[in-house]
């Protein structure tokens, strides 16, 4: 048996999944991704309400939606994608105070897979996890708004592993919000945002990526100020969070504290 243990904001984590993350050796799959992802952007969110607005919005992505974006979606879904997260942005930003232009800079961490660069969908595969920051400008246009993409800062815990299916997962991206713009003004051009690949604290073995992807979600959110940064600045700030207690120690201290959320939370709908 496989019994549910917890559906977090429709995030479910079932047994065999608290099992991978407890598990000091196990790969993370797409469910231990997205309770995460679905945690921290609860985290932000509580965040965001308590300091009024402060910190400018993010998003964070199941990687059954990114999977879906690489391998389902035609122009129009893609179309549908982009208008989806700008009202998901726009939910939060209702009642915050714009910069004077009437621009606000957003954010949008996406869990990329190297199964993303395939060219045919294999549900639940793939090998290794990075983590991808969109940063895009939102801007009145007319009755309408405007979503620019400005910066995408990748990174990967393993070289240049997942490069390719970062870049992938990035163009469709910047197509989904070219396509979006289409409803109200001028077209963004897809492709003319160059892909960072950040410095990125390295794992020691063939099992952590998703550790270390969530990991990089978690640090460098909290930097977060609704403002442009530098890729440096965030190379250093990760570097920080993790050689605190060395790459080994802190894979098994994220998983311990993920493990423990799962666990706390199920016992709290019981």
């Amino acid at each position: 048996m496989n019994p549910l243990l917890l559906n977090y904001h429709d995030a479910c984590v079932y047994k065999s999944d608290l099992r991978l993350v407890e598990s000091p050796t196990e790969w993370l799959n797409d469910a231990c991704i997205n309770f995460q992802m679905t945690r921290l952007q609860q985290k932000h969110s509580a965040t965001r309400r308590a300091s009024e607005g402060g910190g400018g919005p993010l998003l964070f992505l199941d990687p059954a939606v990114v999977s879906y974006m690489m391998h389902q979606c035609d122009e129009d879904d893609l179309a549908d994608l982009g208008r989806s997260w700008g009202t998901d942005l726009q939910r939060m930003v209702d009642g915050d105070h714009s910069s004077e232009d009437g621009c606000q800079l957003c954010g949008i961490w996406g869990p990329v897979n190297d199964h993303n660069a395939a060219a045919e969908l294999a549900l639940g595969g793939g090998n290794h996890w990075s983590m991808l920051l969109v940063v895009l400008s939102r801007s009145k246009a007319g009755e309408g708004e405007k979503c620019v993409v400005n910066q995408l800062m990748h990174f990967d815990s393993h070289g240049r592993c997942n490069a390719t299916a970062a870049q992938a997962v990035s163009s469709k991206i910047c197509r989904a919000f070219s396509l979006h713009n289409d409803t109200n003004v001028m077209a963004t051009p897809p492709n003319r945002v160059t892909l960072t690949h950040c410095s990125t604290p390295q794992q020691t073995n063939g099992h952590d990526c998703g550790i270390f992807a969530l990991g990089a979600a978690e640090a460098l959110s909290g930097l977060w100020r609704g403002e442009k940064i530098a890729a440096q600045d965030m190379e250093n700030a990760l570097k920080s969070f993790v050689s605190a207690s060395g790459a080994d120690e802190f894979a098994k201290k994220m998983r311990q504290k993920i493990g423990r959320d799962i666990r706390d939370l199920a016992a709290m709908t019981q």
